[in-house]
């Protein structure tokens, strides 16, 4: 396996990150050519968007490459193979649900690129349960990344990704850099809470109106599921809550049976930026609430939804 580099000190139980990330270093690494791996796992604090769009842009311009959201419930492994096929023009016609025929194909297509051919796949917050577990996608990136003329640029939170102790993670070889975009107090309790809520001034700006709007397009399973999550918050006052206990709540009230079904129940809560999820250093999936709480207790106080059993009257 490649080495890990480390970019990370501790003074006093207060961690320190620096601001500035080594594009120069790593870009040794992506433009070396197709004789080495060159997959790299970024991890640390704090959403690295912008550190992938600035390699895109700054050090990736030479080759092709192709952003993911890896939180996003519409990412997967069909995603995947497909935007490779469309960004390399590869005309492959495949229709059926074998991924790993599917990746086999893109392999030996790609095999026949020039030498000098690369392409660059972007991975943003790839430890989700999903991705994290998902043994066909890893075993598809492993062998288009066995080609050496592709390669991933992954971040997320803690180093999870490939699976610890996977044939992924031995294979892909990747390169674990580790870098936060911001500092964090680390409590005694090793609870991590004081960094995962939001400031005041980082809520996004929501009106009641907007969020009538968008609650009343749900189906009445979805709306009993965000009326759940909204007394969930401030029953923890209002403080980040456990993807694991909205679930089991979920599931007892017969609203969905699978994490991922609660999931793409949430599709709208995300896109409207109501809630945002994440994972905390344990890695657990947890989310936050980004409705500010008096314009939330004014929709719920408005359409007459009761936290105390979520029934709206």
């Amino acid at each position: 396996m490649a080495p890990e580099l480390q970019q990370y000190h501790e003074t006093n139980k207060e961690c320190f990150y620096n601001t500035n990330f080594p594009y120069e270093e790593l870009s040794i690494i992506f433009n070396s050519g197709s004789s080495i791996f060159r997959n790299v796992v970024i991890y640390g604090i704090g959403d690295k968007k912008e550190i992938l769009e600035s390699l895109k842009e700054n050090y990736l311009s030479t080759m092709k490459s192709i952003y993911f959201e890896g939180n996003s419930i519409r990412f997967g492994t069909r995603e995947l193979l497909d935007a490779i096929n469309e960004e390399c023009n590869l005309n492959i016609v495949y229709s059926k649900s074998d991924f790993i025929q599917y990746a086999n194909m893109i392999k030996e297509t790609i095999n026949k690129k020039p030498k000098k051919f690369s392409l660059a796949l972007l991975i943003n917050n790839c430890d989700n349960d999903e991705l994290i577990y998902d043994t066909i996608f890893h075993d598809c990136l492993t062998l288009i990344c066995s080609t050496k003329k592709i390669f991933f640029i992954a971040t997320c939170t803690r180093p999870l990704f490939p699976a610890p102790g996977s044939i992924a993670r031995e294979d892909l070889r990747c390169y674990f850099f580790k870098f936060s975009t911001f500092k964090y107090l680390i409590s005694d309790d090793n609870e991590d809470d004081n960094m995962d809520l939001y400031d005041d001034d980082d809520e996004v700006t929501h009106k009641v109106e907007s969020i009538k709007a968008v609650y009343d397009s749900l189906t009445p399973n979805t709306k009993h599921l965000f009326s759940l999550m909204m007394q969930q918050f401030a029953i923890n006052n209002y403080k980040s809550i456990l993807s694991d206990d909205v679930f089991l709540q979920a599931k007892n009230e017969f609203l969905a049976n699978s994490v991922p079904a609660m999931q793409e129940m949430m599709t709208e809560f995300l896109d409207h930026k109501f809630i945002e999820k994440y994972h905390d250093n344990s890695g657990r999936t947890k989310y936050t609430l980004r409705i500010k709480k008096t314009v939330l207790n004014d929709f719920m106080e408005s359409e007459g939804i009761v936290f105390d059993d979520c029934n709206e009257e």
